[in-house]
């Protein structure tokens, strides 16, 4: 799972599960549905893979 950490707690996504996770004091609070490609992780230009980042939700 990637993560990210966030004022209050974060937000971890699994590709392979398609699903993200808001954590708090190391307790899963939800889970919610995600859309990735059902190709996978990868970098390669044409292969319609999930890139793997880190992102920032900047505002709600």
């Amino acid at each position: 799972m990637a993560s990210r950490s966030a004022p209050g707690g974060q937000l971890l996504v699994s590709v392979p599960d398609r699903r993200m996770a808001v954590v708090s004091e190391q307790q899963v609070l939800r889970t919610f549905p995600v859309g990735t490609s059902r190709f996978g992780l990868g970098h390669r230009p044409g292969t319609n893979s999930t890139l793997p980042s880190r992102l920032e939700v900047a505002k709600k």
